[in-house]
């Protein structure tokens, strides 16, 4: 059998390097008090980021439909949410790579604040992994003549 996790660990790679390099950006506005002036470009981020999910969930669902594993629910929704998860990794590595923060409050303070915009990040990705995937399971089983 497939190990449940390796292919929604990889299925939510893709929309985390989509939106990899304006994390950065985002971050570093946001934490050292810079201003964030591109908001075009972000939106287009956004839409490729919730495409790419999309894509990527349809992908992840039918590999497991092709093995047989018709437990589909939830794993969808985890790989819109392991993208959360990548976030929250990636804002770590910013934290002690980049931040001059140390004290152990204002650390706290980053990292509740990063946890509760991940987990959004997670709801969010993780709804449109769900409704891709629910939408694709329709379309092929709707396609099934039974005679």
């Amino acid at each position: 059998g497939v190990p449940l996790m390796a292919p929604v660990l990889v299925g939510a790679l893709f929309p985390f390097g989509v939106a990899f390099v304006e994390l950065l950006y985002i971050l570093s506005s946001f934490w050292q008090g810079g201003i964030y002036y591109v908001f075009g470009f972000l939106t287009c981020v956004f839409v490729i980021v919730v495409l790419c999910t999309a894509e990527s969930s349809i992908a992840v669902v039918y590999f497991y439909l092709c093995n047989e594993d018709h437990n589909w629910w939830w794993k969808s929704f985890a790989i819109g949410g392991a993208a959360g998860g990548y976030v929250f990794a990636y804002s770590l590595y910013f934290l002690f790579a980049v931040l001059p923060i140390r004290q152990p409050l204002s650390m706290f303070l980053y990292l509740g604040y990063m946890l509760l915009a991940c987990s959004a990040i997670s709801l969010l990705l993780g709804s449109v992994s769900f409704i891709a995937a629910f939408w694709f399971i329709r379309k092929i089983y709707g396609a099934v003549k039974i005679d």
